[in-house]
């Protein structure tokens, strides 16, 4: 099971997610901290969870197709 939480993990699976849910997550992010959020707040987190249950959901399926 994959697990994320902090940035370079994040980094690390990048690009296995999908272009749009990258992209998604990049953006709120980016929205967050613009707005004078910070990396150690819960938002943040959030997308981090939000990028394993991607993950791990794509991870799950390929094992069933094998």
């Amino acid at each position: 099971m994959i697990r994320i939480n902090k940035v370079s993990t994040f980094m690390a699976y990048a690009d296995q997610l999908p272009p749009d849910v990258l992209e998604d997550i990049n953006q709120r992010m980016t929205d967050w901290l613009n707005s004078g959020g910070t990396m150690e707040d819960p938002y943040i987190q959030q997308q981090f969870s939000y990028a394993e249950r991607v993950l791990n959901q794509l991870k799950s399926k390929k094992k069933s197709h094998s």
